[in-house]
């Protein structure tokens, strides 16, 4: 799937808007650990730049970042930089662990 085409779908399946950050991430998988840029994310999921390595659509990941915490998720599209994930936590729960700088109200 390119990255416009997943894109396009997501937008017209996306339940919550998203919000535009630029943060430093590893994403985990089961075999391996991969550095990443968190580019938006929003109460449900993120768009995650890749810096290498590729994580298939399906597959079960955890997002670590610094200030936040670990958040399980799993990989709805891909794209040759880019992955998209959905948070497995309630968005209720994603709301509260990112209120004190970031409002993912909709």
């Amino acid at each position: 799937m390119t990255m416009e085409s997943g894109e396009i779908g997501t937008i017209q399946r996306r339940r919550y808007k998203r919000k535009s950050v630029v943060w430093a991430a590893q994403i985990e998988t089961f075999l391996n650990t991969f550095e990443g840029t968190v580019l938006e994310i929003s109460r449900g999921g993120s768009r995650i730049h890749m810096a290498t390595g590729q994580i298939s659509p399906g597959q079960s990941v955890t997002l670590h970042l610094e200030k936040f915490g670990a958040f399980e998720a799993h990989v709805v599209w891909q794209s040759p930089t880019a992955i998209g994930i959905q948070f497995v936590e309630e968005p209720d729960q994603i709301v509260q662990r990112f209120a004190s700088v970031l409002p993912l109200d909709d």
